[in-house]
């Protein structure tokens, strides 16, 4: 069932997909109902808004396609890391990152999302992609992911902490993950009135709850209670407009790349990018 490993114990992967399975068995409706409502109000918005013929106009797909420098050091990080390890995706959604984690040589990668059609999409998105064998996908609750105690290698969320209750959501990631492992994240960030401004004006893309509850430098303070916080990046501010004049991208980017190191910039950045390690 597990081995030993410097005096502590390790789950094998094929333990943990026999938990899975029982947890998902778990997740009914019965469940749902008992659920918090900002959360039961998540999970109707999502399956919304993931809806594929819903998809591109719900999504901010314009803006994200000027991510290319953080999408290529997440990716660089994931084919260092990501090799036989046990990967959780926290807030998976469609499953992109479970597959892109499982694709750089994973052992077994968990999503786990509260939206039953976000799920279907990503069980369909993975086998389409070849790594369907690899890839595990649970119905539940990212604050109380019912999950045993220092069983994942690495977590990754993206895009999701802002959805959380944080007060939960840092202790139950600790829990889950095993010393020394980490929680690579992606964030938004609440500090740009411009993207603050249309975010207000784009209701329909997001919770109330999402749109008062955007990352902050209080958050991380908060998640330092918990972890040691690494390697604090900023991303994308003059890159934003390149969803608007794609040619100049690059330039954009090369601009980022001084701009957001001022003090100044740090707090205008799009989103910011930390590791969380558990000692």
């Amino acid at each position: 069932m597990g081995i030993k490993n410097r005096g502590c114990f390790v789950m094998d992967h094929s333990v943990l997909i026999s938990i899975l399975e029982d947890l998902d068995k778990k997740a009914d409706a019965l469940w749902v109902e008992n659920l918090e409502g900002r959360k039961r109000e998540e999970i109707e918005h999502q399956d919304f808004i993931r809806d594929p013929g819903r998809d591109e106009e719900y999504s901010n797909e314009k803006f994200y396609k000027t991510t290319q420098l953080s999408d290529r050091y997440l990716e660089d990080w994931w084919k260092t890391h990501a090799p036989g390890k046990a990967i959780l995706d926290y807030g998976c959604g469609n499953g992109e990152n479970t597959i892109l984690a499982a694709k750089m040589g994973a052992g077994l990668v968990v999503g786990i999302d509260l939206s039953p059609v976000s799920l279907q999409n990503a069980k369909k998105y993975a086998e389409e992609e070849g790594v369907g064998a690899t890839c595990r996908f649970l119905l539940g609750d990212c604050e109380n992911t019912g999950l045993p105690d220092a069983c994942i290698d690495l977590i990754y969320c993206s895009g999701v902490l802002h959805h959380m209750e944080l007060n939960s959501a840092f202790p139950e990631l600790k829990r889950i993950l095993k010393p020394g492992g980490i929680v690579l994240a992606k964030e938004p960030l609440a500090y740009n009135p411009l993207i603050q401004l249309y975010r207000k004006l784009t209701p329909h893309i997001r919770t109330a709850w999402e749109v008062e509850h955007i990352f902050s430098y209080d958050d991380l303070k908060l998640a330092s209670n918990f972890f040691e916080v690494r390697d604090i990046r900023r991303w994308h501010f003059f890159s934003i407009i390149g969803a608007y004049i794609p040619s100049a991208l690059r330039l954009f980017d090369a601009m980022d790349q001084i701009f957001l190191r001022l003090p100044l910039f740090k707090h205008l950045a799009w989103q910011i990018t930390f590791q969380l390690v558990k000692h």
